[in-house]
């Protein structure tokens, strides 16, 4: 993950998404997990997203939303920041980057 970069997860999960990173110990690498227990609300709205971009003051230029489902870069776009699908299946919606594989991510932030 890049060095100078925050991590943070919006998910619709509910307390399961902390058991599943603890169990591959990734729990460290995200500074703010809001789930749907936080009451935002659910996903294209970008309730979640645009809360974390002013509670962080993230640069919208320098924020980007990273998902495996339409809804996830619908809320990043709604929100004003750049958005990533994961998906095998090319697609025509408004996603600024799409990859087929999180190695592919890799690849495409680190360049």
């Amino acid at each position: 993950m890049g060095k100078g970069a925050t991590h943070h997860i919006v998910t619709h999960r509910g307390r399961s998404i902390h058991a599943l990173l603890a169990k591959y110990e990734l729990t460290h690498h995200f500074q703010d997990i809001l789930t749907g227990e936080h009451g935002f609300a659910r996903k294209p709205d970008p309730e979640a997203v645009t809360y974390l971009i002013h509670r962080y003051q993230l640069a919208l230029d320098e924020t980007i939303m990273i998902g495996d489902r339409e809804l996830d870069v619908l809320a990043g776009h709604r929100a004003g920041i750049k958005t990533c699908l994961i998906s095998e299946q090319s697609n025509e919606m408004v996603a600024t980057y799409t990859v087929s594989s999180p190695n592919r991510l890799h690849e495409l932030l680190l360049t």
